[in-house]
């Protein structure tokens, strides 16, 4: 830190995101946190989707929040992406 404090500033290197990414980014997040991923980041098609989980088991709602079941904590990966296709 010092090092690039002396070159410039430290922030110089900050990546950038796009709306797009920061969306992503954000269910990324959500759906590894305890409280979960909040319905209103998906749209209609994924919330049904993130609905489908929630009938095998791997996601549970509570309130507006989809949450990540014991197993589902373990594909947590594969759901966004099957979530987001």
């Amino acid at each position: 830190y010092a090092a690039r404090l002396a070159d410039g500033s430290p922030a110089e290197g900050a990546e950038h995101l796009s709306p797009a990414e920061r969306r992503l980014e954000a269910l990324l997040l959500g759906i590894r946190l305890a409280d979960g991923l909040d319905r209103a980041l998906l749209t209609p098609a994924e919330a049904a989707r993130a609905d489908g989980f929630v009938a095998s088991g791997h996601l549970v709602r509570q309130g507006p929040r989809f949450i990540c079941t014991l197993p589902g904590r373990l594909l947590a990966d594969g759901i966004i992406r099957d979530i987001l296709d």
